[in-house]
């Protein structure tokens, strides 16, 4: 990652963070579903086709999360136990599948896409994958509790360093 695209995404992180802190829910849905949307957009267009899988997996993530921020908004939608897994598990899957797309002779992340999607359209189904909605579930709730920090702690990191390597 250049120098200048890790102080751009350091930064953005920072300010992420601390509109957590100063806005209530529904605007920090909106501000984040949109930074995400279009975080998204840059990255996978600057790194489909060039070998940069982290960056084309996570702006895949960051875009799909945006959309998922956003959805709210738009559509009423029932917030019933299992949507929050089925969510994640998606995501993951369209990620995975968007590498194999970007390599075809990654078969496993199309093996693995089809089972994350496949997994996420059965969640719901509370009889045989309740042990995926829970622990899934659990892991978003304690994330939900400290993602600010952990964003502010990653974007001053980014920052510091970029300096670091500047002095050095």
């Amino acid at each position: 990652m250049s120098n200048k695209t890790q102080n751009i995404l350091g930064g953005t992180l920072v300010v992420i963070a601390f509109l957590y802190f100063i806005t209530d829910r529904e605007t920090q849905n909106i501000i984040l579903g949109t930074i995400f949307i279009l975080y998204g957009i840059i990255a996978v267009y600057l790194s489909f086709g060039k070998n940069k899988n982290s960056i084309l997996f996570l702006g895949t993530v960051l875009f799909l999360t945006g959309i998922e921020l956003l959805l709210p908004f738009v559509f009423t939608i029932n917030y019933s136990s299992g949507y929050f897994a089925t969510s994640v598990l998606f995501i993951l899957g369209a990620a995975n599948l968007m590498l194999f797309l970007d390599n075809n002779s990654f078969k496993f992340h199309l093996l693995l896409g089809i089972l994350l999607i496949f997994i996420s359209v059965l969640v719901p189904q509370k009889e045989y994958f309740w042990f995926v909605d829970l622990a899934v579930d659990k892991m978003i709730m304690i994330l939900l509790n400290i993602w600010p920090v952990l964003l502010l702690i990653t974007g001053i990191g980014l920052i510091t360093s970029h300096r670091n390597k500047r002095i050095n």
